[in-house]
C-alpha cells in the first residue's frame, strides 16, 4: 500500500524551541504511521509531502505522486494565518485527489488550549469538519484525540502551534491507529 501525506509544516515536521526557532531532522507523524502499520503487518509505504509555510492552492494535490492507494490531507491552517481564505480551494484538491483513485482521510489540527493561535486553528479545523462532511469524507480527529491525553506541554513545541518530537510521534500512532480500524 503506498500512502501519501499532503500538508504544511505540522506534515512536514517543523518544530520550535523556546526562542521560537523551528527545524526539522526528527520523526514525523508520516515516520511514525509508517512504523506503526509496519509493527501492525501492514505492507506501506509512506512518503511525506508536507512544506513548512505552504498554502493551499487550486492545485497543491499536484505534489502527490497521482498513484497512492491512500492519501491524508492535513491543509489549510496557513491560509487562515495569512488571511487568504481557502475557501473552494479545499474542495478542488479533495475531488483532484479522490479522481485519482486514492481513499482520503481528512486530518485536522491538535490545540493548545489557550493559543494565540487558537483563532486560526479553530477556523481550519472547522473548515476540513465541513469539508469532510460535505465530500463524505472520513475526519481523523487528531484535536480530540489529543484533548483526551491532557498532556499539552509535553505534546507541543514552545510556539503551541507546532508539535515537539513526542507530539509528532502521538500524531502518527493516532493516525495509524485509525488507518489500522479502517483497513483491518
Amino acid at each position: 500500500m503506498r500512502i501519501e501525506c499532503l500538508g504544511d509544516s505540522i506534515t512536514e515536521g517543523w518544530v520550535t524551541d523556546i526562542s521560537g526557532f523551528g527545524w526539522k531532522g526528527h520523526t514525523t507523524y508520516p515516520d511514525t504511521l509508517s512504523e506503526e502499520l509496519s509493527h501492525a503487518g501492514i505492507d506501506a509505504v509512506v512518503k511525506n509531502y508536507g512544506i513548512s509555510g505552504s498554502l493551499i492552492t487550486e492545485d497543491s494535490y499536484l505534489r502527490l505522486s497521482g498513484t497512492a492507494d491512500m492519501v491524508i490531507l492535513l491543509y489549510g491552517l496557513n491560509n487562515y494565518f495569512v488571511d487568504r481564505d481557502p475557501e473552494g480551494l479545499l474542495e478542488i484538491n479533495i475531488d483532484e485527489i479522490l479522481a485519482q483513485g486514492s481513499k482520503l482521510y481528512l486530518l485536522n489540527y491538535p490545540q493548545y488550549p489557550g493559543s494565540e493561535y487558537e483563532y486560526w486553528v479553530d477556523a481550519a479545523n472547522s473548515y476540513i469538519a465541513e469539508a469532510a462532511e460535505e465530500k463524505q469524507i472520513e475526519l481523523l480527529d487528531a484535536r480530540a484525540h489529543f484533548e483526551d491525553l491532557d498532556v499539552y506541554d509535553a505534546l507541543f513545541g514552545s510556539d503551541r502551534v507546532h508539535l515537539s518530537a513526542e507530539g509528532y510521534r502521538e500524531l502518527g500512532k493516532f493516525t495509524a491507529e485509525c488507518i489500522i480500524k479502517r483497513t483491518a
